[in-house]
């Protein structure tokens, strides 16, 4: 069994069910054993700095790739911190807003959401019958701590959340945004078009290289978990990746192995599978 002394844990999907800020007691205790076996765990999460926060107070972590590799912390040390440049971070928003594309903006202080969104959410239920729509939407928002737009002070942005009524609506947006790409997620359950912007000068594989620079630990050494398409790059560079068993076929088939659900906990179990509580 291969020691292991780096984990790198997605968030969404993979340490939580996605969305939330609550990890199964069986993990928080395979994180607590591991790093009393000397191993270092940290997240790796598209999340912005906000909004993983509420998972340091669940566990302790030796630090963070948040922001898909745009901020890298280290203890309490910033080891790298990239975003968006004013130039870009005004044309991505203003291409999304032109296309009719709801925006949540990412922050190192918070994420904002466009306030058009609920409406939008409000009017579909009605249509269908239903609140459902809006209430998931409330639910999202109150667990992440979301802020609405008009509070955004125009704080440097690291990533761009999109919700698009159709698919046509955001690829015209994402044409006229060819200095980035976009990790497009189909939310069929609820009928809208998610995607994220990436920023093609880092990733949570670059990421997972920085954290391992600076505890002096060969990437070979390292493991991950993850769930999704944004996680495809960690899964590169780390030396062995699990894809939990909720996650969709393309991260499946891109790991090393698969364990089981984040609802069944799969976390905790795959810890120790592969050795790393012992």
């Amino acid at each position: 069994m291969h020691d292991y002394r780096a984990i790198f844990l997605d968030i969404d999907g993979t340490l939580t069910q996605p969305g939330h800020s609550a990890p199964p007691v069986s993990a928080v205790a395979a994180i607590e054993s591991a790093r009393r076996l000397g191993r270092r765990v940290f997240l790796c999460t598209g999340r912005c700095e906000a909004m993983l926060k509420p998972l340091l107070h669940c566990a302790d972590f030796d630090g963070y790739v948040a922001s898909s590799g745009g901020l890298v912390v280290v203890g309490s040390r910033d080891v790298f911190d990239c975003p968006m440049t004013p130039q870009e971070q005004a044309h991505v928003l203003t291409a999304l807003s032109d296309n009719g594309v709801f925006r949540t903006v990412q922050t190192r202080m918070g994420a904002y959401c466009d306030e058009g969104f609920r409406d939008f959410l409000r009017a579909r239920d009605v249509q269908n019958g239903s609140s459902e729509l809006l209430r998931w939407r409330e639910a999202i928002e109150q667990r992440l701590q979301m802020q609405p737009m008009r509070d955004y002070g125009g704080e440097p942005v690291y990533s761009v959340v999109c919700m698009s009524p159709t698919r046509a609506q955001l690829e015209r947006a994402m044409a006229e945004c060819n200095e980035f790409d976009f990790v497009l997620m189909d939310d069929r359950q609820h009928d809208l078009v998610n995607a994220e912007t990436a920023n093609r000068r880092y990733d949570k594989g670059s990421g997972i290289k920085q954290v391992c620079a600076a505890i002096g630990v060969d990437p070979a050494d390292s493991i991950c978990f993850g769930d999704s398409l944004n996680d495809l790059p960690m899964f590169a560079a780390a030396g062995f990746s699990v894809c939990m068993g909720n996650g969709g076929d393309a991260a499946k088939q891109s790991a090393d192995a698969v364990c089981q659900s984040v609802e069944a906990g799969g976390l905790a179990k795959a810890f120790a599978d592969f050795g790393l509580l012992a």
